[in-house]
C-alpha cells in the first residue's frame, strides 16, 4: 500500500513538473551587445538610435548613440528580465525602464515632459 502511494506521488510530481514553465533568467551577460531602438512618438531626431552595453572588468556599462551624439548610461540595474537606467540628454535626465524577451525589448522612457514607449531588438 505504501509503495503504491509512493509511486503515485512520484508520477504526479513528474506530471506537475512538466507543466511548470521555467522562469526566463535574464542576466547582465545577455544584455551585452548592440541594440537598435525606436521611440515613435519622440521628436524626429530622437526616434531611432543604438544602445551599446559592455561588461568591463565585471561591471556593466553602456551608452546610447543618436546619430553622432553619445550619452553614457548611468546606474544600470538588472532584475531578471527588467533593466532600468538613466542618462542625460541635452541637460535633461532621462529614465528608461525596459523589459527584455530574448532578442527584443519594450518599455518606457520617462523625461520631464512625460513618458514615451520604446522598443527595440538586438543587432547581430
Amino acid at each position: 500500500m505504501k509503495k503504491l502511494f509512493l509511486i503515485k506521488a512520484i508520477i504526479l510530481s513528474c506530471v506537475l513538473m512538466s507543466f511548470t514553465k521555467k522562469e526566463n533568467t535574464f542576466n547582465k551577460v545577455d544584455l551585452v551587445g548592440t541594440w537598435s531602438y525606436t521611440v515613435p512618438e519622440a521628436a524626429y531626431e530622437y526616434q531611432e538610435g543604438t544602445m551599446i552595453f559592455k561588461n568591463a572588468d565585471g561591471k556593466l556599462t553602456g551608452y546610447i548613440l543618436i546619430d553622432e551624439y553619445r550619452a553614457d548610461v548611468e546606474n544600470i540595474e538588472v532584475n531578471k528580465n527588467k533593466v532600468t537606467f538613466y542618462l542625460y540628454l541635452e541637460g535633461e535626465k532621462i529614465h528608461l525602464e525596459l523589459e527584455f524577451k530574448e532578442d527584443s525589448f519594450s518599455g518606457v522612457v520617462s523625461y520631464p515632459e512625460g513618458k514615451l514607449d520604446i522598443s527595440g531588438k538586438k543587432k547581430i
